[in-house]
């Protein structure tokens, strides 16, 4: 029969999160299956049916019930006092951190689940129960640790590949920017040269026409004048 791990949470959230870090815990051992119930009085009904590896209790389990996550663990002791089960609660309050250190009950702030609740978990059932059918659990912890930092090395990797990525987009961008420069210069200095001709040529057809019209009036005066002024 396998050992049961029991987690009482009544928030749908936080459950759906617990599940995930526990499923995380059973798919290194087989010999663990998990139980999810919402109140302390469901919980308390399978914990006296024996067989209990680790309960995982929300201190704060709202106004409908009877029981928080450190009366379960203070009536699992009553009920059954030849039996030191294990018991985590989850709060983030600094009061029921002590008072849970006073009752002998594992604590953790719920700000630090995501990165300490599997490796926690695997210790306490690690050193509680390796007699019992749970040899592998320390491999177990190191499996997840391996995993881990092989997870690490893949974001880095992926974070390292962006990175190049985007380098070389930032290179293709300039080389880009420096050629549209160049071709804007080049645009420019066209434009300057056609005007300077097109300035040049005004100026000559200016002067031409000059000529013409002074030739033309020339034509008009009378030859003994048009000697005297020094024309022909």
């Amino acid at each position: 029969m396998k050992m049961k791990i029991i987690v009482v949470d009544d928030s749908e959230v936080d459950i759906r999160m617990l599940k995930a870090y526990v499923k995380k815990i059973i798919s290194y051992h087989p010999h663990l299956q998990a139980c999810y119930f919402k109140n302390a009085e469901d919980a308390l009904k399978e914990i006296l049916k024996n067989n209990v590896a680790l309960i995982i209790c929300d201190q704060s389990l709202g106004r409908d019930y009877d029981m928080n996550g450190l009366d379960l663990a203070d009536r699992v002791r009553q009920e059954m006092p030849h039996r030191d089960y294990p018991f985590l609660c989850i709060s983030a309050s600094r009061i029921d951190e002590e008072q849970a250190q006073q009752s002998g009950t594992y604590f953790m702030d719920k700000e630090h689940l995501a990165s300490k609740f599997v490796d926690f978990c695997v210790n306490i059932l690690s050193q509680r129960y390796t007699s019992t059918g749970l040899m592998n659990l320390q491999e177990a912890l190191e499996n997840h640790k391996q995993e881990s930092k092989e997870n690490h090395l893949v974001v880095i990797k992926d974070l390292t590949f962006h990175k190049e990525v985007s380098d070389d987009n930032h290179r293709l961008i300039m080389q880009d920017l420096k050629v549209q420069k160049e071709a804007n210069e080049a645009m420019l200095k066209m434009m300057e040269k056609v005007g300077a001709d097109q300035e040049k040529m005004y100026l000559e057809q200016k002067r031409a026409l000059g000529d013409r019209i002074g030739n033309f009036l020339l034509a008009f005066i009378p030859t003994p004048l048009r000697k005297l002024l020094g024309g022909k």
